[in-house]
């Protein structure tokens, strides 16, 4: 559908351009922090309806969200078969 293809879009372009400085990904991070936060129910968070981990950058700032919300449990479905190092899986 258009309108959500140019949704996903638009928050890929905000992602990127917020990740370029280390004050921007501490927005970005917050912002995603405080949304998934109010929106979490159920104490479970798929990242992905489409699309995949971009870049060393996202995966740290994923990184930091995943541990600013313990009680939340994350899923990353991925596209990704190899990585040149070890992946941190919850406890």
């Amino acid at each position: 559908m258009p309108n959500v293809l140019r949704a996903q879009w638009l928050r890929f372009l905000w992602t990127k351009e917020l990740l370029r400085t280390p004050e921007g990904t501490k927005e970005w991070i917050d912002s995603i922090v405080s949304a998934i936060d109010k929106a979490v129910q159920n104490g479970f968070f798929r990242v992905h309806d489409s699309g995949d981990l971009f870049s060393p950058a996202y995966i740290n700032a994923w990184t930091e969200v995943c541990a600013a919300l313990p009680h939340i449990r994350f899923w990353f479905p991925t596209r990704s078969w190899r990585t040149t190092s070890p992946i941190v899986t919850g406890k």
